[in-house]
């Protein structure tokens, strides 16, 4: 799922749940939409037994920082 809702960036309700269990959700959070931070969620086999069946990895990005480090790969003559 990407999320981009376009307009100022603002807070968002997000829900994990089982097909089979649509009303009992195993995660629920409230995440904030910036164009500028991405988090990519990999949702894994949770062994853990006090969290469930599934657990999350999750990634974060900062998209400016991707790009001050592509500007200065090209100032130092490097390929990005």
């Amino acid at each position: 799922m990407q999320a981009e809702p376009g307009g100022v960036a603002r807070n968002m309700e997000v829900k994990f749940y089982f097909r089979e269990e649509p009303a009992r959700p195993f995660y629920s959070a409230v995440w904030e939409q910036s164009p500028d931070l991405r988090t990519l969620v990999f949702l894994i086999p949770g062994n853990d037994p006090r969290l469930g069946s599934v657990a999350m990895k999750m990634v974060h990005e900062d998209r400016r920082l991707v790009a001050a480090q592509t500007a200065a790969s090209k100032i130092d003559g490097q390929n990005p």
